[in-house]
């Protein structure tokens, strides 16, 4: 283990709990400890008390400072957990998944703390989509990035069909499109979650 995380969340459990490289537990303030000694303060941000994820990532880079690490805690919109982990903005949802991109520490759970039991938003990969999920995917793991146009092709799908399909993933959190002058590359964000569903 590598540090001790306190935090004043009700979805934390009081009980000390093994994440990754940390150790979870309730308590009456947010802090870091290395087991070096250094202690950091954790801002927390609620992400209801903001309208999009650029004003979060503002918010987060505002309050990150010396002695301060910021985390995005509470019921964090799918659509915005690729943008914050582009950002390297650390999130925890009330779903528990977690990612944590702090110091020395890189955690990435999909279970922290009480899991708060939410429906899961559908997401229905029916035809041509799963088509291009499945190209997605092995680009994924060779490394290689495409464009909408390429996933179209190597799927058998029109654009729009493949554009829709990165669209949706994209509003839930599992593919982020990178502008690159007229050309838009798509990067898939969480292999394991689009190859579940």
């Amino acid at each position: 283990m590598i540090a001790d995380l306190t935090l004043d969340l009700p979805w934390v459990e009081p009980a000390p709990e093994y994440v990754d490289d940390l150790i979870v537990r309730r308590g009456r303030s947010d802090t870091l400890t290395y087991h070096d000694g250094i202690s950091l303060e954790v801002v927390v941000l609620d992400p209801s008390e903001f309208r999009s994820t650029n004003e979060i990532v503002e918010a987060a880079r505002v309050g990150a400072a010396p002695g301060r690490v910021v985390l995005v805690a509470g019921a964090v919109p799918l659509a915005w957990r690729g943008d914050l982990r582009n950002a390297e903005v650390s999130f925890v949802d009330v779903s528990g998944v977690a990612e944590i991109n702090w110091p020395r520490l890189r955690v990435s759970a999909k279970r922290f703390g009480k899991p708060v039991k939410r429906r899961r938003s559908s997401m229905s990969l029916q035809k041509g989509r799963g088509l291009v999920v499945e190209e997605l995917l092995i680009a994924a793991f060779d490394e290689a990035l495409l464009t909408i146009s390429e996933l179209a092709e190597r799927s058998g799908v029109a654009v729009s069909s493949a554009s829709r399909a990165v669209t949706q993933l994209a509003q839930h959190g599992l593919v982020v499109k990178e502008r690159e002058g007229n050309r838009v590359w798509v990067r898939v964000v969480d292999r394991v979650e689009i190859a579940r569903r």
